[in-house]
């Protein structure tokens, strides 16, 4: 920032905080004497602190941190030994950079770790942001037509797939076609199955139970109940990890 904008910074903000205060008036007094600086300063960070309050509450909370009960693995495809001691469930979006960037760097020294040895298993689940990712809906409906043929280690292959096409490519529907192609599925039956949306109520009930545990955003994980949201360090994730294999 130049050093000519530095000096309207805090102008901008004063405005900002006495719109959002609903104290128009005390900018006239301040100006004309009528208030002494002491009041008028007072006033000015009443409206400062409105002003963040509202900034704030604009923001998804991060709900990190917080322990839910309950089963929320719903039918979704299991990665590992159903019987593992930790289950992590991702709700993800194909299409998000973010989530790409977990399972890029993040989940294969996670996988190694804990998922071929049996002490955790994933379970993903669809939460496609499609006000900004367009292409992740469709992608998400491909995965699970996939799983409708082959299971959790076709949609498995699928998903992987995407998320290696992702980085290079959109989620176009030739991607997607050959994705499935390479992971062993059936190309005739399943562009039937994408274009009949046979998988709309699923992935609408996994967004649902994202938005009801209050992910707002991708990804999301639930670990033996313990939220992440959004991206951590692999650190991060293999202290809570090893805390709910230690329990």
């Amino acid at each position: 920032m130049k050093k000519g904008s530095n000096r309207l910074l805090p102008v901008s903000i004063l405005i900002s905080a006495i719109l959002v205060s609903g104290s128009l008036s005390y900018f006239g007094y301040a100006y004309s004497n009528r208030l002494t600086d002491d009041v008028f300063n007072a006033k000015v960070e009443e409206g400062i602190k409105a002003f963040i309050a509202k900034q704030q509450a604009a923001q998804p909370e991060d709900k990190t941190g917080t322990v839910v009960t309950g089963d929320f693995t719903d039918d979704d495809a299991v990665l590992g030994d159903k019987n593992a001691p930790v289950t992590m469930i991702e709700f993800s979006d194909y299409q998000c950079p973010v989530c790409q960037k977990f399972h890029a760097e993040i989940f294969p020294a996670l996988k190694e770790k804990y998922i071929d040895t049996g002490k955790m298993k994933l379970v993903y689940r669809d939460l496609p942001l499609t006000s900004i990712h367009p292409n992740a809906y469709p992608a998400a409906l491909a995965a699970e037509c996939v799983k409708d043929q082959g299971g959790d280690n076709m949609y498995y292959k699928m998903h992987e797939n995407m998320f290696k096409a992702e980085l290079s490519a959109d989620l176009t529907s030739d991607v997607l076609q050959k994705a499935a192609k390479d992971s062993g599925a059936d190309v005739t039956e399943f562009n039937k199955c994408v274009a009949s949306d046979k998988f709309k109520d699923e992935i609408a009930k996994d967004s649902k139970d994202a938005s009801d545990l209050g992910f707002r955003g991708t990804p999301g994980f639930l670990i033996n109940g313990y939220m992440m949201d959004g991206l951590y360090s692999l650190e991060a994730y293999e202290q809570v990890i090893d805390k709910a294999l230690a329990k």
